[in-house]
């Protein structure tokens, strides 16, 4: 997200604190700092309205950071480096679970299917803008990806909705 939203803390207690994060999401975290994974409790998304606004203020593909500076790249990474440069190559859904939480993810491909695989297109978009800009320039030894969309108790996301919606945007 560009720009991200503003990190602010809603709610503290002597035990947690309720923040908003940069992505948006309402989290409960501790107070005291220490790490481990937020109990999302809400996301800035939650229906298709507030996708439309989101995308608008936080999706252009024309925001000025995402040009990227491909000579500053070449000048850290010389082609007579002795060590691989990769190249990452994004998520399609992950991100999108990031921004929905997973339980908004489940219930948004149930009511707003539309809206998820706008998201999705809108991820791909983000990222082959990315790496039109990159791949040719730069010589890159290995690419990766992410998505994190299976859990202990299986996959978090349809087989439907990865065949029809994500793989396409990935060939």
């Amino acid at each position: 997200m560009l720009p991200p939203f503003e990190e602010e803390v809603i709610e503290e207690t002597a035990a947690h604190k309720i923040i908003r994060n940069a992505d948006g999401l309402l989290a409960e975290v501790p107070a005291d700092g220490h790490s481990t994974i937020p109990h999302y409790l809400k996301s800035s998304i939650t229906c298709p309205e507030e996708w439309k606004q989101v995308k608008a203020e936080r999706f252009s593909l024309d925001h000025p950071a995402r040009q990227i500076d491909v000579d500053a790249i070449k000048q850290a990474h010389r082609p007579d480096r002795d060590y691989p440069l990769g190249v990452h190559c994004g998520s399609m859904i992950g991100v999108v679970r990031d921004a929905l939480t997973f339980e908004g993810l489940t219930v948004a491909w149930y009511d707003y299917p539309e809206m998820v695989e706008d998201m999705v297109e809108t991820a791909c978009l983000l990222v082959e803008q990315f790496l039109d800009q990159v791949l040719g320039e730069i010589d890159f030894d290995y690419a990766s990806g992410w998505e994190d969309i299976c859990c202990i108790s299986g996959p978090l996301v349809t087989l439907d909705m990865f065949e029809n919606v994500v793989a396409p945007r990935y060939k």
